[in-house]
């Protein structure tokens, strides 16, 4: 298998189609991702890449992408990546491998939706309301200690 760097001069020396070499760890379904996500990236700029240069791109991508972004959460990578740019620049693999560490890091600290928040779900007294005095209404209003704090 010749080097990637080898073949990339080849094909832009050329001008011309040429096959590239698909690692056996790549899927099929993952290539095809990464072609459709590449599309979406040059769609209505006048700097498309031409077909040896895509495909060669494609390849780019895959061999950075895979192995780091799941291939079910690519497209969601790619879109939080995009969304969080600021850069004119051309979108780099790296960038989506940035997002996906930060879309991980962010959920790893995240509650599961059916866990429950200790203190919302305590009991409160229904005298004072949590707030640990009890106010009397009346014309002059006064507060007292509630019990349920010496009961702690």
């Amino acid at each position: 298998m010749q080097p990637i760097g080898d073949l990339i001069s080849k094909a832009l020396e050329k001008n011309e189609p040429t096959t590239l070499p698909v690692s056996s760890t790549w899927s099929r379904t993952y290539i095809e991702k990464v072609s459709k996500i590449l599309l979406r990236l040059f769609a209505g700029s006048p700097t498309r890449p031409k077909d040896a240069e895509f495909k060669l791109m494609v390849v780019a991508w895959t061999e950075t992408l895979c192995g780091v972004v799941p291939e079910h959460r690519l497209e969601e990578a790619f879109l939080y990546a995009r969304r969080g740019r600021d850069s004119n620049y051309l979108m780099d693999p790296s960038e989506v491998c940035a997002a996906w560490r930060e879309m991980r890091e962010s959920a790893r600290f995240a509650r599961p939706a059916d866990q429950y928040d200790p203190f919302a779900s305590k009991e409160v007294c229904e005298r004072c309301f949590g707030t640990g005095s009890i106010v009397s209404q009346g014309p002059y209003p006064t507060s007292r200690p509630c019990d349920c704090r010496r009961q702690n």
